[in-house]
C-alpha cells in the first residue's frame, strides 16, 4: 500500500523509455458485497489489484528540453551578472582607485594642488575628498615655504651686507692696529742703528776737522765708516723686508723640479748652518713629477724656513728638510723639521701673523713666515706647524702640483731704498 507509484524502465521499438507504473487496489466495500451480483464475501476486503503504466517519454523529452532552457538562462544571467559586476567595480572601485593612483604620481613629481573629480558620496568619494584636501594643503605649506625662503634669502643677503660692512670695519680697524704696530716696531729697529749712524758720524766729522794725526786714529775712522754701512743696510734690509710684506710681486709659473729648489736652498744655508754647529739631513723623494710654482718664490720660503730652523738651535742640532708626493691628492709636501728649542704654545697660534717673532730683539721682525704663508697661499697651498718647547718644530708646506693660474698682476714699480 506504500508503494503504489513507480517509475521503470521499459524498451519498445524506439529503444529504452520510463514508465510511471500505479497499483490502485480494488476494495471490497459493504455496497459491493452486499450486492446480488456480486460473488465474493464481505470479509474479504481486496478483491483485486489494478496495475497500470503511463509512458514518460513525452515527458523526459519535454523536461529535457526545459532544463537545456534552464541552463542557457543561468548561464546567460550568470554572464550578466558578471557583466554587471565587472562595470561596477570599474566604476565603484578601479576608476577612483586609479584616479587617486595618478593624482598621488602628480604630488610625487612636485605637482602640489592637483585635483581629482570627485564623483561618488562613498567611501572613495570621501577619500577623494581627503585627497584634494592634502593637495591643497601641500600647496599652500610649499606657497608658505617658498616666501620664507625668499624672506631668508633677502634677510641673509641683508645681514651679509651687514657682516661685510662689518668686516670691512674690523679689516681696517686691524690695519691701523697692524699700522701702529709696525710703526712702533720700525720706530724700535730703525731708532738704534740711526743713533749709532748719527753718532759716528758726527764723531768722523770731529775728526776731519780737527785732522787726523795718526794711524790708530784713522783705523778708527774706517772702522766707524764701516760700522755706519752696516747700520745703514740693516736699515735698508727692514725698509726691504717691510715693502716685501706691503706688496705682492707678480707670479711665475712654470714647471720646475722641487728637489733642485730645495738641493739650491741648502748650499745657500750650509755654511750658516755649519757655523750655528746644525747637521743637515736632507731627504729627497727621486720621483717627484714636475711642480707648477714660481721657483724663485718657493725657493724664498724653503729658505725662510730654513734660517728660521737654525736660528732655533743656537747651540747646534739636527735639521731634516725633506720632500715627498702625497699619494691619491696630486699634491707634494716639503717638510722642514729641528730639534731646536720649540715654539710657545702661546704664540704658536699667531706664528704667521706679521711682526709675531720668536728671535732676540734686533734679530728679526716677524715678517719672514707671514710672507712665506701669503706665497704659498698664492700657490694654492697650505702650511702646517707642530711644536713642542725643549723638542722642536716641524713645518709641513702643502703645495699643488697643478697651481691655479692668477689673475694678471701689475708689479709695482720699484722704489730706490
Amino acid at each position: 500500500m506504500n508503494n503504489r507509484f513507480r517509475i521503470y524502465q521499459a524498451e519498445d521499438q524506439n529503444g529504452k523509455h520510463r514508465v510511471l507504473g500505479a497499483i490502485t487496489p480494488i476494495v471490497n466495500k459493504p455496497e459491493c458485497s452486499n450486492a446480488s451480483c456480486h460473488a465474493h464475501p464481505a470479509s474479504r476486503h481486496i478483491l483485486g489489484i489494478l496495475d497500470t503504466g503511463l509512458s514518460l517519454k513525452q515527458e523526459d523529452a519535454s523536461l529535457a528540453q526545459s532544463s537545456m532552457w534552464i541552463i542557457v538562462l543561468l548561464l546567460g544571467g550568470a554572464g550578466m551578472v558578471g557583466l554587471l559586476v565587472w562595470f561596477a567595480i570599474r566604476t565603484v572601485l578601479h576608476t577612483p582607485l586609479k584616479r587617486l593612483r595618478e593624482g598621488t604620481e602628480h604630488l610625487a613629481e612636485g605637482e602640489l594642488g592637483y585635483q581629482i573629480p570627485v564623483q561618488s558620496a562613498d567611501e572613495l568619494g570621501d577619500l577623494a575628498k581627503a585627497f584634494n584636501s592634502m593637495s591643497s594643503q601641500l600647496q599652500a605649506a610649499q606657497r608658505e615655504i617658498t616666501s620664507w625662503t625668499h624672506t631668508l634669502e633677502h634677510r641673509v643677503e641683508q645681514k651679509t651686507s651687514e657682516l661685510q660692512n662689518t668686516q670691512q670695519q674690523i679689516l681696517q680697524v686691524e690695519r691701523m692696529i697692524a699700522i701702529g704696530k709696525m710703526s712702533a716696531v720700525v720706530a724700535h729697529e730703525i731708532n738704534n742703528p740711526l743713533a749709532g749712524i748719527l753718532t759716528y758720524a758726527k764723531l768722523i766729522r770731529k775728526w776731519i776737522q780737527r785732522g787726523i794725526r795718526d794711524e790708530e786714529q784713522k783705523q778708527e775712522a774706517i772702522e766707524s765708516l764701516e760700522l755706519i754701512a752696516s747700520e745703514s743696510k740693516r736699515c735698508g734690509e727692514l725698509l726691504q723686508n717691510l715693502l716685501s710684506f706691503s706688496r705682492t710681486a707678480p707670479i711665475n709659473l712654470s714647471l720646475s723640479d722641487l728637489n733642485t729648489i730645495i738641493a739650491r736652498t741648502i748650499r745657500l744655508a750650509e755654511h750658516k748652518a755649519e757655523m750655528s754647529g746644525v747637521l743637515l739631513q736632507v731627504d729627497l723623494d727621486r720621483n717627484l713629477p714636475p711642480l707648477h710654482c714660481d721657483s724663485a718664490q718657493v725657493e724664498q720660503v724653503a729658505l725662510a724656513m730654513v734660517i728660521n730652523a737654525i736660528d732655533a738651535m743656537p747651540h747646534g742640532g739636527n735639521l731634516w728638510v725633506s720632500t715627498r708626493l702625497l699619494p691619491g691628492v696630486d699634491q707634494i709636501e716639503l717638510q722642514v723639521r729641528d730639534d731646536g728649542v720649540g715654539i710657545p704654545p702661546e704664540i704658536l697660534p699667531q706664528i704667521f701673523d706679521p711682526f709675531t717673532t720668536t728671535k732676540e730683539v734686533g734679530k728679526g721682525v716677524g715678517l719672514g713666515l707671514a710672507v712665506s704663508k701669503g706665497i704659498v697661499e698664492r700657490h694654492g697651498g697650505h702650511i702646517e706647524v707642530s711644536s713642542e718647547l725643549g723638542v722642536g718644530t716641524t713645518f709641513r708646506i702643502i703645495l699643488p702640483l697643478r697651481a691655479a693660474q692668477p689673475e694678471k698682476e701689475h708689479a709695482p714699480a720699484s722704489s730706490g731704498n
